[in-house]
């Protein structure tokens, strides 16, 4: 009788652990099913790079012709001609700054210099987005105006912080993940 026991008690064990195990895929498949992601408007540049929103949002949104919408296509790939390089040499800078912090002696001045010219890069990067803007305002009619006020402020203020400026920062390791 002692091995029937042991038998079924070993029979009971697997049970339970196969029941956790479902449970834990069941919880993980629920979690994911139950996000909701935003609408995937992602949009290809002539240069095969991808951005988020851009161009397909406003198309939808403002509802463009096919000729405004290859305009605004147009405008963008133009902006990104000019943008990329200064992004590239912002990232290098970084990197510059970095390296100068983690040295014993870090020169400060040098630092400086660096930020000064990050700092000119971002202003040319905000003035080549504004002629991009007035461009999209351009291409649309005076009905569609009405619908751009939002879309600029959300282009020109949002790099200024105020609210949800942690949610930028959400997915950085070391801290949750909604």
């Amino acid at each position: 009788m002692s091995n029937t026991n042991r038998n079924r008690l070993l029979l009971i064990v697997f049970v339970v652990l196969t029941l956790v195990n479902l449970g834990a895929v069941a919880t993980v498949l629920f979690k994911i099913d139950k996000k909701h992601p935003e609408p995937d408007f992602r949009e290809m540049d002539s240069t095969g790079t991808r951005w988020k929103g851009g161009p397909a949002r406003l198309i939808e949104e403002l509802q463009f012709s096919e000729v405004q919408a290859e305009a605004l296509r147009n405008s963008k790939d133009s902006l990104m001609v000019v943008i990329r390089p200064l992004m590239e040499m912002n990232r290098s800078l970084n990197q510059k700054i970095v390296d100068e912090l983690l040295k014993d002696n870090s020169d400060t001045a040098l630092i400086r210099s660096y930020c000064i010219r990050v700092g000119a890069n971002h202003a040319a990067m905000r003035f080549q987005t504004s002629l991009h803007l007035t461009d999209i305002k351009r291409i649309s009619t005076p009905e569609q105006h009405v619908k751009l006020e939002s879309f600029f402020r959300e282009m020109v203020m949002r790099d200024e912080g105020g609210r949800n400026i942690g949610r930028m920062h959400r997915h950085r390791k070391g801290q949750n993940r909604e």
